[in-house]
């Protein structure tokens, strides 16, 4: 867990925390290129039309590949290799585990990314023209609660409020560590879950 928060802080962005929450790769130097195989030689598997762009698009990426490996190979680079080799087994034993609360907490992040209030603009829908620069009033400014729990239901429509507890708390320690606004409104849990503190055990 420790590892994972540590990659967690050196992520740029949330698209990069995004993606480790997904945990569909196991984070090898290799996995952009063993990804971009996979997807190549899923295109071509469908047997589509020799001119469709996705043929096209698979051919040039194993094309780039066997490029880049044989260049590999002319360097005599026989550590990059087995590099490759070590970082292959890692990716086949790999078993994706998302991370769905993360996954949800950091998706809706990106709605609110750097500068976003500036970037915001109304549109005249009629003409398409720019009628109003700025953020209304009537938008919100910050990820809400209930459309976490709301986007965590349809991962989970059985989802408990037992579940739910723990899923809340947990992202209210990850939003305070990457210093995420929440708004809880529509968050908290039933009243039968929230302990008073202010009671006096007798």
């Amino acid at each position: 867990m420790n590892k994972f928060i540590e990659k967690l802080r050196a992520a740029k962005d949330w698209r990069e925390r995004l993606k480790l929450a997904e945990n569909k790769t196991p984070g090898t130097p290799f996995d952009e290129i063993f990804t971009q195989t996979e997807f190549a030689l899923e295109m071509l598997a469908q047997n589509r039309t020799p001119g469709d762009p996705a043929t096209w698009l698979a051919k040039d990426i194993l094309h780039s590949l066997g490029e880049a490996l044989a260049r590999v190979i002319s360097r005599g680079d026989s550590t990059a290799l087995n590099d490759m080799a070590a970082a292959l087994d890692i990716w086949k034993r790999h078993k994706p585990e998302p991370d769905k609360a993360l996954m949800v907490l950091f998706g809706l992040t990106g709605m609110f990314s750097r500068g976003w209030k500036e970037r915001w603009v109304t549109l005249d829908q009629k003409i398409g023209k720019v009628i109003r620069r700025g953020l209304p009033h009537s938008v919100r400014e910050k990820v809400a609660m209930r459309d976490i729990k709301a986007n965590l239901l349809r991962f989970n429509p059985k989802m408990s409020e037992k579940e739910w507890e723990a899923s809340r708390r947990k992202i209210l320690r990850y939003a305070k560590e990457f210093g995420i606004e929440l708004d809880q409104a529509g968050g908290r849990p039933a009243k039968k879950l929230r302990r008073n503190r202010g009671r006096k055990v007798s």
